[in-house]
C-alpha cells in the first residue's frame, strides 16, 4: 500500500506595493544581502558583484567620447555604486607591450591605468572624478 502524505499549505506571502511617497519598514540593505550570500558561498546573480561601497571607481585620465584611441589603449567604462555611469578613463590594453625610444618594456601598472605622464601627447590630461557622474544620455555633467 502506498502512503498518502499530506502537505501544509504554503503560507501565502502578502506582496509589497510599492507605492510612491509611502513609508516602508526598513530592511536588509544590498551590502549586507551580497555578503550574507558570499558567506553561503553563493558567487552567480548579485552576489557575483562586490558590495556596494567595497569597489571604489578607478581614478585615470578621461577619453573623450569622441576621441580616436592608439593602437595600445582602451576606454574604461564603470558606474558608481548607485548606478549612475562615469566618464571613461584610459587603461594600458592587456593585449599589447609598451616598450621606449630603446626598446625596453615600458611596466604598466596592475590595474592597467595610463598614469596622467603616460597618456598619448594628443590626450588633453583631465582626470576622472568619481563624484561627477554622467548626464543622462552619455553626456558629461559639468556642473558642481
Amino acid at each position: 500500500q502506498d502512503a498518502v502524505v499530506e502537505q501544509a499549505p504554503a503560507e501565502e506571502e502578502e506582496p509589497i506595493e510599492n507605492v510612491p511617497g509611502k513609508e516602508y519598514p526598513q530592511g536588509i540593505d544590498a551590502a549586507q544581502y551580497i555578503r550574507h550570500l558570499r558567506d553561503m558561498g553563493e558567487t552567480e546573480g548579485i552576489a557575483a558583484f562586490p558590495p556596494p561601497g567595497t569597489d571604489p571607481p578607478r581614478v585615470g585620465v578621461v577619453v573623450p567620447d569622441d576621441y580616436v584611441l592608439p593602437e595600445g589603449y582602451e576606454r574604461y567604462y564603470q558606474y558608481t555604486d548607485d548606478g549612475k555611469p562615469l566618464e571613461p578613463i584610459l587603461l594600458f590594453s592587456p593585449e599589447y607591450e609598451f616598450f621606449d625610444d630603446d626598446g625596453n618594456p615600458i611596466p604598466v601598472p596592475e590595474d592597467r591605468v595610463v598614469p596622467a605622464d603616460q597618456v598619448p601627447s594628443d590626450l588633453p590630461v583631465e582626470m576622472l572624478d568619481p563624484n561627477r557622474p554622467r548626464a543622462t544620455g552619455g553626456l558629461i555633467d559639468r556642473s558642481p
